[in-house]
């Protein structure tokens, strides 16, 4: 299955910069700029996303990144892991609602590159190595 990232930021020079330190962990990397923009991608992306990075304040936007990304992850099974970026802003996501990570400002980029490494483990899955919740001993 192919990685595809889709980037929504409004600010140019973060989407650029968000897309250029992730492109190595990724098959296909999108970005746009409002949410607009992504949701068209996210229609039309062939192979579909699977990972959605998300800035928590869109200008164009009278939704929170958080609650637009629920959405878009309801509305597209494909998407496995989403992360909001919250700035300096206060967030009210958490990994409970559909948020598998908040970053905050200043962005932790290597901390954001190991999240969104393909060696990472998914989002809610047991660490590596950890025995499944449903084994018992023998």
């Amino acid at each position: 299955m192919d990685r595809v990232l889709l980037v929504v930021d409004d600010c140019d020079e973060v989407a650029r910069g968000l897309c250029r330190c992730l492109r190595p962990f990724f098959d296909v990397v999108h970005s746009a700029p409002d949410a607009n923009g992504a949701e068209g991608l996210l229609r039309r992306s062939n192979p579909a996303v699977t990972h959605l990075l998300c800035s928590y304040i869109l200008r164009d936007s009278s939704r929170s990144g958080r609650e637009l990304v629920i959405a878009w992850r309801k509305a597209h099974p494909s998407i496995t892991c989403v992360a909001v970026l919250a700035g300096s802003e206060s967030c009210d996501a958490s990994p409970s609602d559909g948020v598998d990570r908040v970053f905050g400002a200043p962005l932790d980029i290597e901390g954001l590159m190991q999240f969104l490494s393909p060696a990472a483990p998914a989002p809610h899955a047991p660490p590596l190595g950890a025995a499944p919740a449903s084994s018992t001993p023998h």
